[in-house]
């Protein structure tokens, strides 16, 4: 059954340096979703209304920020992920702001994900090869997307761009 996320996606050479390890490591998820930084997962929200409204709000007052996605490491499923590096916080307070009640907001780390074990055997041998490494070139997050995934890829049902002003 198709999951609904919020997402950011990755822009210029960092998302470029994460999808040539996903193909690399994971083609089927490089094929079925760009790289992204997971915002709300399906499991935190069950009200579309209230969610879409919410984001709706937040986008149209939070600057572009920019993140790196940092080392590599096993991740909580044992795949392996990037850990994402938000010097200015604002993917932590967006989660905050967005996921207030009556939704409930599961611990999660701000991640890439480079090699998924649904979609991907390689998982020890992608983490060996990366021995930690990571990567230093930032990216801007300019919008928050909301996106249905299944076994056919992702489809975006609707962009909000970040249009707030820094400072």
């Amino acid at each position: 059954m198709p999951r609904r996320y919020l997402l950011l996606a990755l822009t210029g050479e960092a998302a470029e340096r994460v999808q040539r390890m996903r193909r690399e490591w994971d083609p089927v998820m490089a094929e079925r979703i760009s790289p992204h930084l997971t915002l709300i997962y399906p499991q935190e929200v069950d009200n579309e209304e209230l969610l879409l409204q919410r984001v709706a709000e937040v986008a149209s007052r939070t600057a572009p920020f920019d993140v790196r996605p940092g080392r590599a490491e096993r991740s909580n499923l044992g795949g392996v992920w990037l850990r994402v590096v938000d010097e200015s916080g604002t993917w932590s307070r967006l989660r905050a702001t967005i996921l207030t009640p009556p939704f409930a907001p599961y611990p999660v780390t701000p991640h890439v994900t480079i090699v998924h074990p649904r979609t991907s055997p390689w998982s020890s041998e992608a983490l060996a090869a990366m021995n930690g490494a990571g990567i230093e070139q930032t990216s801007q997050l300019d919008e928050i997307i909301y996106t249905e995934t299944g076994r056919r890829g992702t489809k975006v049902l609707e962009r909000f761009q970040l249009e707030g002003i820094n400072g």
